[in-house]
């Protein structure tokens, strides 16, 4: 039997949106809970390796940030949950079911951002982490002296590809359109190695292996072949990180929550915040002014109840 408990607002998400909710419903005096699915604060944050260059006042990466707010959080009292996994979503009764606590709730801001993409073919879901990977940065000893295969064509497959040539014997890049998105410097660095294959018009549309990864099939203009590889880099790009929210949920685009001026999604108890509803300009600066808009537009909502 869950456990009940009321509050003012329930923020799902604790990157940079969700965190500038927290900070504006602090200011605001609303009751709000923070509740996020991962062991750490920050969300994309910690993917931010270089100086922030565009966001006012701030000169720090996306690990100086996340410090900083976290300071600033504690500084207030303000104690997020980490590794809360929203179970359920009663969208009719407001209602956010999270580890046996069952939260009854005037509002709900979600801010839940962008996840990278799966390959989502045979074989690529019981090899992730394995074999397939979404980082070589985090996984360079597992690409070291094999051949490896990149899916994608914008700027993380080209760059990835330079970045993996030196330690890679070979290099094929898979990518399902007629010419890359990457970047031209990025294009012209590939051009110029020798280990490195671009495939155009192609899909991955299998992972094989039985003890480990041995390779890919590859559906192009030719039709179907197999591919010797050790490794495979996906650089498919974002998907907004709404899978979750189930059936009855609010209106979506394209996977993106549909927002009005004030950040209020097509239910009348929920608002989205920061990438998971921006799809043209996602930044720092616009999620954390997309959080002033919702919670102010909730406290203003609540009081005049």
């Amino acid at each position: 039997m869950s456990k009940a408990q009321v509050v003012d607002v329930v923020i799902v998400g604790a990157g940079m949106a969700g965190l500038a909710a927290a900070l504006w419903g602090k200011r605001l005096g609303l009751e709000c809970v923070v509740l996020e699915q991962s062991q750490q604060l920050g969300g994309q944050l910690h993917k931010i390796h270089n100086t922030i260059p565009d966001y006012p006042g701030l000169v720090c990466d996306g690990a100086g940030l996340v410090t900083q707010l976290e300071s600033q959080l504690n500084a207030l009292e303000i104690a997020p949950r980490c590794n809360a996994m929203v179970q359920r979503v009663d969208w009719e009764n407001q209602v956010v079911v999270c580890d046996e606590v069952q939260f009854e709730t005037q509002a709900l801001v979600i801010a839940t951002g962008l996840e990278q993409r799966r390959l989502r073919v045979p074989g690529s879901e019981k090899w992730e982490d394995a074999g397939v990977y979404l980082s070589y940065n985090g996984h360079k000893e597992e690409f070291a002296g094999r051949a490896a295969c990149i899916v994608g064509g914008g700027d993380g497959a080209f760059e990835n590809a330079t970045m993996m040539a030196d330690e890679c014997p070979h290099i094929t890049i898979v990518y399902r359109g007629t010419s890359p998105r990457a970047r031209q410097s990025f294009q012209e660095q590939v051009d110029g190695l020798s280990n490195v294959e671009v495939l155009y018009e192609s899909d991955v549309v299998k992972v094989n292996g039985e003890e480990s990864v041995t390779g890919v099939e590859i559906q192009g203009p030719d039709g179907t072949r197999s591919l010797e590889v050790e490794a495979v880099l996906v650089k498919i790009g974002m998907e907004p990180r709404t899978r979750w929210m189930g059936e009855n949920s609010p209106k979506l685009s394209k996977g993106y929550l549909t927002v009005d001026a004030s950040q209020q999604t097509s239910l009348p108890w929920v608002w989205a915040v920061g990438d998971v509803c921006t799809p043209q300009d996602p930044s720092l600066s616009v999620a954390a002014g997309q959080a002033c808009l919702a919670m102010r537009a909730i406290e203003r909502r609540l009081s005049s109840v």
